[in-house]
């Protein structure tokens, strides 16, 4: 197997040149390959991440949900009304400030997140099965640079620091 697939970059304007354009692609990739594993499941791959979240922070007000996936508040409340339809979720009005509420796996969404965990990263390696180990680290690394960096510019934050 070849390392690099040809792009010519020239014949497009250099279009395969452009990050934006080759993230797409890969989040399209990513994305599709996450629906072939987990089509069974019923979940989209929003829905897999707030499990994912909840299964490992435990808890958490709807504002704090949204910083963790990085999405608007609008977003991360329409992802949580089909969890919470689904009965995967539990939303309630937070005791000291009556406008937030927490979210919580129920045991369905507990159980659910360990069917679709092995799916996951199934889809994850299908993603990464032409990269090296090494070179898998240094896409993430890189990523997580690119995105820590754009921040600031991006009107739904990204919170990095979960100590």
């Amino acid at each position: 197997m070849r390392d690099q697939p040809d792009f010519d970059s020239d014949a497009l304007g250099g279009l395969y040149d452009r990050p934006g354009f080759m993230l797409r692609r890969c989040i399209q990739a990513t994305g599709s390959l996450f629906e072939q594993s987990c089509r069974d499941l019923g979940i989209t791959q929003g829905q897999y991440d707030v499990l994912h979240i909840l299964t490992h922070l435990g808890a958490v007000d709807q504002d704090e949900l949204a910083r963790a996936l990085g999405l608007d508040r609008a977003t991360t409340g329409a992802i949580a009304r089909g969890l919470e339809q689904k009965k995967l979720i539990r939303r309630k009005v937070k005791p000291t400030d009556k406008r937030k509420r927490v979210i919580t796996l129920t045991q369905a969404g507990e159980d659910k997140f360990k069917a679709a965990e092995p799916a996951a990263i199934e889809a994850r390696d299908a993603l990464f099965a032409t990269l090296s180990a090494a070179d898998q680290k240094t896409l993430i690394s890189l990523l997580r640079k690119i995105a820590a960096s754009a921040n600031p510019h991006i009107k739904a934050t990204l919170k990095t620091d979960w100590a």
